[in-house]
């Protein structure tokens, strides 16, 4: 189970009061920020999808778990032309790698009431080529929904942020730093693109992928303005910690987006 905190606050919020806010500011969108393959977090954004739909038309539920090329596998599903298990047959051949089945009861939630599920990610692949050679190689992927103009990082506090979220063993601390940042950027950019197109073909939506993705100044929220202007989002992160070990935490952290927090916890 979950709870949810208002991260200004602390105070204990039910979802059905999350719900009411977001109704209340007009929200077309809502970022999770999930920790990834956490059953707790599935489950709340599973519960605040059937409040909204509930209440009010939901059109999408955008998932980091496809990337954007994924699209026609994840349409054949919902259509009913595959199955659960020659979806995920297909999706092992990729390099994406989520555990799909702990996310399989929001998708069928989903896919039960008509909403549409969206890939936001890039693939792994493209973003692995701008880790190496930088934002030039944005411009030589065939059919990208950005270009390399549209890729920034001069957001207040983002290139800081991301900075101290880098590993400081393994794999990436070997990596150059600035072009990890614009690969980051090039996926925050690509979520972006794709919210702004699906909030235009589908309405509002719900949109789940890793906290860093969505938490902060110049993260995805941040740039589906840039794309959209008129648009209004919501912000729940999340963290594997508990409350006082997430207060700490919060209290020296600058320029985030997210309203609410949710935890792992309650009956």
């Amino acid at each position: 189970m979950y709870r949810i905190y208002n991260l200004v606050t602390w105070r204990d919020t039910k979802p059905q009061m999350l719900v009411e806010e977001a109704r209340r500011s007009g929200v077309e969108v809502v970022f999770f920020g999930e920790v990834h393959a956490k059953s707790w977090m599935i489950s709340c954004v599973r519960d605040i999808l059937r409040l909204i739909d509930d209440e009010e038309s939901l059109g999408f539920l955008g998932l980091e778990m496809f990337n954007y090329r994924q699209q026609s596998l994840l349409d054949r599903w919902l259509e009913g032309k595959i199955g659960w298990g020659e979806l995920l047959e297909h999706y092992s051949r990729g390099r994406e790698g989520f555990p799909l089945e702990i996310y399989r009861p929001l998708m069928d939630e989903a896919k039960a009431r008509g909403i549409k599920i969206v890939g936001v990610m890039p693939p792994r692949e493209e973003a692995a080529r701008i880790a190496r050679s930088g934002l030039g190689a944005v411009d030589s992927i065939a059919d990208s929904p950005v270009g390399a103009g549209d890729v920034k990082t001069d957001y207040t506090g983002y290139r800081d942020r991301f900075m101290e979220l880098i590993p400081r063993e393994g794999p990436m601390a070997m990596l150059n730093p600035i072009k990890l940042l614009e690969a980051q950027a090039y996926k925050d950019t690509v979520m972006a693109r794709i919210t702004a197109s699906s909030i235009d073909s589908y309405g509002r939506g719900i949109v789940l992928a890793g906290w860093a993705h969505v938490e902060y100044m110049g993260s995805a929220p941040t740039r589906l303005i840039e794309f959209r202007g008129d648009s209004s989002y919501m912000v729940v992160t999340s963290r594997d910690l508990g409350l006082a070990e997430a207060i700490e935490e919060f209290r020296g952290l600058r320029n985030i987006l997210a309203s609410h927090i949710v935890l792992a916890g309650g009956e």
